[in-house]
Order: structure tokens, then sequence, then C-alpha cells
């Protein structure tokens, strides 16, 4: 989902101006149904991300990123693909969020986030 603030303004001929103003909330049309392999592998290991989306219009590309909680990093990309699943190595005895983006051919796109613990 995606919200602009519009601002229409309109001069007449003696200079009188009018604004209105209006909010528009565009939604995506793509549902991500991407899942995780598991949510708690031994460190050092890997999760598979199997990759699905329906609606809008394919095909579909997928971008994964990953981020150790608590962290001040930040996402790490992780892949930007079209194939159906991603391997997404959990480094260390921590906790991560996975984020996956699905995109449409369209440009629209829906993010979904897992949790996985490295044990």
């Amino acid at each position: 989902v995606t919200t602009y603030d519009v601002c229409i303004k309109v001069k007449d001929a003696k200079d009188t101006v009018e604004k209105l103003y209006f909010v528009v909330t565009v939604k995506s049309t793509v549902t991500n149904n991407s899942t995780v392999s598991a949510t708690s592998v031994t460190k050092g290991n890997t999760v598979t991300v199997k990759f699905a989306a329906t609606g809008g219009t394919s095909p579909y590309t997928y971008k994964v990123d990953r981020m150790l909680v608590g962290s001040a990093d930040g996402w790490t990309s992780i892949s930007n693909t079209s194939t159906t699943s991603k391997a997404v190595k959990i480094p260390t005895a921590d906790t991560y969020k996975i984020r996956v983006t699905a995109t449409d051919s369209k440009g629209m796109s829906d993010v979904k986030y897992f949790t996985v613990t490295g044990k």
C-alpha cells in the first residue's frame, strides 16, 4: 500500500487561489505467498525461501534481504531473481529477519517478512 498526499491549486483571472487537498491510497494487486523452509536452523546452515505470488501480471521477480535483529547495519541484499527459490545462510546463533519482495511485470509489489533463528 502506498499513500500519496495530493494538492490541486487553481488560480482564476482575478488571481484568486483555491486549493484542494486529499489523500490517494494505491493498493497493490500482488499478493506475496512466499514461504521459508524453517524458522530455526543450526548456525551456518541455510533456510530455503520458496517464492510464490498471485495477482498482478506475471512474470514476477523476487528480492531477498536479510537483517540481523538488533544490529545497526540494516538490510543486506541476498538476491534479486525470478527463480523459484533461494537459499539464505544463517551465519550465527542469532535471530534474523528475512524480507521477500515480490514484484510483478508492471512494478506492483508486496513484501513479506520472516523471522529465523540460528542456534
